[in-house]
This record gives C-alpha cells, sequence and structure tokens, in this order.
C-alpha cells in the first residue's frame, strides 16, 4: 500500500507539471503574439533654446521599430501625442500621425513632452513610448571644466549629464567669440555660494583662479567678470603680485590662499575676502589647505587650516560683522576702519585648542612631524572636518577627524580621531573626495582606478569600486558635485524642481588617456557602491573632447537652507 500511495504521489505530480506546462505554453504564446513589435526611443533629448526670436531648432526623432515575423509596416498605424493644459487639467492631443517626429524649438519654447503609439491595425494593440524636449537652463545642471590649452585657461562644460549631454569645449569663444581674458596659467575653479542679496543662484557665482590673476563671473552668463581679482581681496592685492594656489568653497563662505595666506569671505560678505592673521605665538605660518565648518544648530562658523612650514593645524572663528564685506564694497575707504577693528572683523588664527579643562583633551597632537606632506581637507559626515596627510617616516596615510560641535560646545574632543591605512600605488598622488553623505567613508582614485574606503571597523577595509576600461587612464581630478549640499533640480524635465541628493552621492572625474582628456561621472548608493541602471549596467557616463584638464566644478540650481 505504501508503495502504490509512492506512485499515486508521482503520478499526480507528472499531471501538475504537465498541466502546469501547457499553461505556460499557452502564457509564453499569447504573451510573445502580443508583445513581440518592440518600439526604441530615446527617452529625452536636451537643448538650450535659441536667444534670438527669429531662431529656431530643429528636433526630429525617428523611432526603431521592429516588427515581429509575418506583419509589415502597412498594418501599422502611428500617431505622435503632445501634452497640453486645457482648464487646468492635463491633456494629450494629436501632434502628427507619421512615424518621425517633426519639431521646431524657438526661444519661448518650455519642456515638451510627447507620447508616440504604434498601433497594430491587426491585432488592435497600441504600444507607446513617452519623449522629452528638455530646455536647458543656461548652467544649471553642469560640470564646468577648466582647461589649460597653451598655457592659457579655457573654460568648457558638459551640461545636463547623463545619456544626452550638451558638451562645449569653449563656452566664450562659442557664445561670445572671444577667449577667457585672464593671465597665468589656470590653477582652481570654485562655485561660490556666498551671496550679494536675495535667494537667487542666478547671483552665485563662479570663481576662476590662475597662478597670476582672477576673476568672479556670474555663473549664468559669463560675457564679463563681476569681480576682477584685485577687488576680492583685503589687503588689496595688486596686479601683478597675485599668487593664487587654492580655493574652497562652502555654504558658510569661501576661502582663498594666495602666497601663504588665508583669506575668508563670510556667506552675507558681498565676495569681500578678508585676511586672516596667525596669532603672535605663530611664526612665519605658510598655509597650503583650509576648509570653513559650521556647528549644527548655531549661527557660528569657523575655519581648520593647515600650517605646511610649520606642520601645524590652526583654527579661527570666523566672526565678521553682517555687512561688513558689503560696507567696504560700497565704501573702500572703510576698509581700514572696518578691517582694524575687532568689533567688526575678528580672523585671528591660532592653534588648536585642547579642551582639558572639560574633560574632553584632544585625542591626537595636532602638531605633526616634518615627515607629514597633507594630501587634502574638507568637511565630511556630521559637518566634522577631516585632513588626510602622508607620514614619508611609516608609508601610511593618516586620517585625522575634528569635531564640529566641539568647537562651539566642547561636548567632545575637539580632535576626534586619528586612523591611519596604506593607499594602493602612489599615496601622494591619490586624488581624495569625501561626502557628509558617508560617515567614516572616503574615496581615492589611483592610476585607472577607485576605491572605496571603510574606516568603521578596526582595520579599515578598501574596495576597488571602479576601473576604468582603458588599463593607461589616470584619473587626475576627483570630486563629488557637492559633498555636503543638497540642491532643486529639474530630474524629470517636469519644470518642477525637486530635492536632489546626487550631489552628494555622485562622483566627477578628470581622466587622462593617452593625451586625450575627458569628464566622468560615477553615480554611487547609499552604501558607497556604484549604482545600475535599469540594464543592470553600472551607472558610469564619460564626456570626451576636452583638453589638459586642471579642474572642474559642478553648478547646479540652490535652495538656501
Amino acid at each position: 500500500m505504501k508503495k502504490i500511495h509512492i506512485i499515486k504521489t508521482i503520478l499526480s505530480a507528472l499531471c501538475v507539471i504537465f498541466f502546469a506546462s501547457c499553461v505556460d505554453d499557452s502564457i509564453d504564446q499569447n504573451y510573445s503574439e502580443l508583445n513581440e513589435l518592440i518600439l526604441k526611443i530615446e527617452k529625452q533629448r536636451a537643448l538650450q533654446a535659441p536667444e534670438n526670436a527669429n531662431d529656431s531648432i530643429l528636433v526630429k526623432v525617428v523611432p526603431e521599430i521592429i516588427l515581429p515575423e509575418g506583419l509589415s509596416r502597412n498594418n501599422l498605424s502611428f500617431e505622435w501625442r503632445i501634452q497640453t493644459e486645457k482648464n487646468y487639467a492635463t491633456v494629450w492631443e494629436i501632434y502628427s500621425i507619421t512615424d518621425t517626429l517633426v519639431f521646431f524649438v524657438k526661444s519661448d519654447t518650455k519642456n515638451t513632452f510627447f507620447r508616440f503609439g504604434v498601433t497594430d491595425n491587426k491585432l488592435g494593440i497600441t504600444t507607446y513610448q513617452e519623449f522629452t524636449i528638455k530646455i536647458l537652463k543656461p548652467f544649471e545642471d553642469n560640470w564646468f571644466v577648466l582647461q589649460n590649452i597653451g598655457g592659457k585657461s579655457v573654460l568648457g562644460s558638459v551640461e545636463a549629464p547623463g545619456e544626452n549631454p550638451l558638451i562645449t569645449t569653449d563656452i566664450l569663444m562659442k557664445k561670445y567669440q572671444k577667449p577667457l581674458p585672464l593671465s597665468g596659467t589656470p590653477k582652481a575653479l570654485t562655485y561660490c555660494f556666498n551671496k550679494e542679496s536675495g535667494n537667487s543662484p542666478s547671483e552665485w557665482r563662479l570663481q576662476i583662479l590662475t597662478d597670476k590673476d582672477g576673476a568672479l563671473y556670474n555663473s549664468k552668463s559669463l560675457a564679463e567678470s563681476v569681480y576682477t581679482y584685485e577687488d576680492l581681496l583685503i589687503p588689496r592685492i595688486n596686479a601683478g603680485s597675485a599668487q593664487p594656489i587654492f580655493s574652497y568653497a562652502h555654504q558658510q563662505g569661501e576661502i582663498i590662499i594666495d602666497n601663504g595666506n588665508l583669506y575668508y569671505s563670510a556667506e552675507d560678505g558681498a565676495y569681500i575676502y578678508f585676511k586672516c592673521k596667525p596669532h603672535k605665538d605663530i611664526k612665519d605660518a605658510t598655509i597650503t589647505h583650509a576648509t570653513t565648518f559650521e556647528v549644527k544648530y548655531t549661527s557660528d562658523s569657523y575655519l581648520m587650516a593647515f600650517d605646511n612650514k610649520n606642520k601645524q593645524f590652526l583654527f579661527c572663528k570666523t566672526y565678521i560683522y553682517p555687512g561688513a564685506g558689503e560696507l567696504v564694497r560700497k565704501s573702500p575707504n572703510l576698509t581700514d576702519v572696518i578691517y582694524g577693528s575687532s568689533s567688526f572683523v575678528n580672523l585671528i588664527l591660532q592653534k588648536v585648542p585642547n579642551y582639558t579643562d572639560s574633560g574632553h583633551p584632544n585625542k591626537f597632537n595636532p602638531e605633526l612631524s616634518k615627515n607629514h606632506e597633507i594630501l587634502f581637507m574638507d568637511n565630511w559626515y556630521d559637518g566634522n572636518v577631516v585632513a588626510f596627510t602622508y607620514n614619508k617616516a611609516d608609508g601610511k596615510t593618516h586620517i585625522y577627524d575634528f569635531s564640529s560641535s566641539a568647537a562651539e560646545k566642547k561636548d567632545t574632543s575637539l580632535c576626534l580621531a586619528e586612523r591611519t591605512c596604506i593607499l594602493e600605488g602612489n599615496p601622494q598622488d591619490a586624488r581624495i573626495a569625501v561626502s557628509n553623505a558617508y560617515k567614516n567613508i572616503f574615496f581615492y582614485a589611483t592610476g585607472n582606478k577607485v576605491y572605496r574606503v571603510d574606516l568603521n571597523r578596526s582595520t579599515a577595509k578598501t574596495i576597488l569600486i571602479y576601473e576604468h576600461p582603458d588599463a593607461t587612464a589616470h584619473i587626475n581630478i576627483m570630486k563629488f558635485r557637492h559633498p555636503n549640499f543638497a540642491s532643486m533640480v529639474d530630474t524629470d524635465g517636469d519644470d518642477t524642481a525637486e530635492t536632489s541628493l546626487d550631489q552628494m552621492y555622485t562622483l566627477g572625474l578628470a581622466i587622462e588617456k593617452r593625451g586625450k582628456w575627458s569628464v566622468s561621472e560615477i553615480y554611487l548608493t547609499a552604501s558607497g557602491d556604484v549604482e545600475k541602471d535599469d540594464e543592470k549596467n553600472p551607472k558610469v557616463y564619460e564626456y570626451d573632447g576636452f583638453s589638459e584638464i586642471i579642474d572642474i566644478v559642478y553648478t547646479f540650481a540652490c535652495k538656501w537652507w
């Protein structure tokens, strides 16, 4: 009886499997019959509307239609519908009944949405795909690219980065038929966050520095400089004596380092950079790296700087009376009065304090040995400051973590933690990037590879996350779009700006490949892995056609928090 029961069970199971197989075959057959028509069309085309009202740009879209066996195009009908609004409701009106879209973009054209439909008249089935013409606002979703061509500064751009970018290798020559009028070789590129009035992103600026000169431009038009380099720094830098080596931008203000001197412009400082004075106990400081940071839930901001001559970190509270920069901008004769009074401007670089009296002594000595070479400084998680040095004596990279809250609240050690790790390749050639989105995690590039280093362990864990397919490629620059600032970006072309965290999750690279240069983007996940697209391919985009790249910076539509 037991054997018979088993046989019956097996036979029953086989019948079920056979029946299910027949049903599956039927489903597959019907599914195949209904869906073999394949429609391929680009999702979006981004372009700038013509400036002249009499000009227009032709947009022509020819979808690829793959027919199933036995079906000819004679059995198909087509329609393009355009999205419009009637009586406060969205409707799709018929635009044309051809297989090709022909549309002219004019100076007043806004983002335009189409829906293409192909109907199999034999089966009565319609397949749809949507297509968007996205009108770009000048340099709003954009990588600016500073190039060195024959010892001169040339500014390029990658607008609407992604699958369909708009690449311009020389913006000023294309738009204004003239070169960038700066002397000296290009040095640095910064998107300045401080403002002169209001909250409009259009008032924010793009700063370009050379080894002898510099200027601040309107980040939208770039036609003429807003301020020359001589207009920026207090005390004034005379023409011919400028030696800028470093610039940095943060929501709380901007930094310029010129000839070892640190200059700081407050968030509402009207682009006036006041010189930071070393404390009388500090002799012959030479500043090479610096960053500004804020203490959360307060109105206080600070500077952390590295004195490369004395191999020490320095510290400064950024007290500038609100409106001091604007007063100097409007009345230059008040410069001495404002700058000479601590009630208006107080920027004194001092040695990093040790809060032993509050029970939070420093966890590391901010005065380093002569073997250390500074590699990188910036803000990372919780607004803390992180600095990287390479110690020639032990061959290790040292990571120093400074607490932002301790600067004002003394609630923990200011010198919070020191960690070490060994970087692949030549550590002094490594390009390092951090983001507020990742706690105790940093990224670095060497050669053609990008690594993620997790410091949330007793032993640092290094993971290779990206390798450029060209083994000879060399990554010369790597930075996040912005390490700690979310932006307002029209990501889907519907004219509605939404908060985007892409800035903190997207790495930009400048890559040299056998004398040719490109800009690449790596989209990362919250865990720091490379994001995948719908086809499970890594979301990495490369934009070719540039000359020697000195610096890159991402500009975007921002909302001031």
